[in-house]
């Protein structure tokens, strides 16, 4: 590690942080596969206590819609939405990395659904019940994560 004294040695410092950057796209790749698995059990929470990622209960159905489908689960009635988040490989799942530039690393995550954003926003008499997002605890740990890889890239640069 480069020891600076004033602004002595910054440049050196800066260019290493740069090598570091430059290097980390491929590990963030890495460290974001690792988190599928916790974002596809982050969704079927929300399925399963009928909540939002910020964790707001969602409505419940009108008598009307419980009648009509034979129950009053959420958001279920095939299942495919459910599935398409909680469930890699399923039919209308989205889990895709693309590289943005020469070092950024981006996740989609969602589904395909054609009716999922119907839910994810109020639309006339329905009630929005979003269903795809980060929790705050799943943002800070990728933020601890990204922090953690980005400190040791750059006490590990030459």
């Amino acid at each position: 590690m480069e020891k600076v004294e004033g602004l002595k040695g910054l440049e050196s410092v800066f260019s290493g942080m740069q090598a570091a950057y430059e290097d980390m796209g491929g590990n963030l790749e890495i460290m974001l596969e690792g988190e599928m698995d916790g974002l596809e059990k982050d969704h079927k929470r929300f399925f399963d206590n009928s909540v939002s990622p910020s964790g707001s209960k969602w409505a419940k159905l009108a008598p009307s819609t419980i009648q009509r489908k034979g129950h009053d689960t959420i958001l279920v009635d095939t299942g495919a939405l459910m599935k398409s988040l909680t469930q890699r490989g399923s039919s209308y799942s989205i889990r895709e990395f693309y590289r943005i530039g020469q070092v950024g690393v981006a996740l989609l995550f969602g589904t395909s659904v054609p009716y999922a954003i119907f839910h994810m926003k109020s639309t006339g008499n329905r009630p929005a019940r979003p269903m795809v997002g980060l929790t705050k605890d799943r943002t800070d740990k990728f933020q601890e994560k990204l922090g953690d890889m980005l400190v040791e890239q750059i006490i590990n640069a030459d």
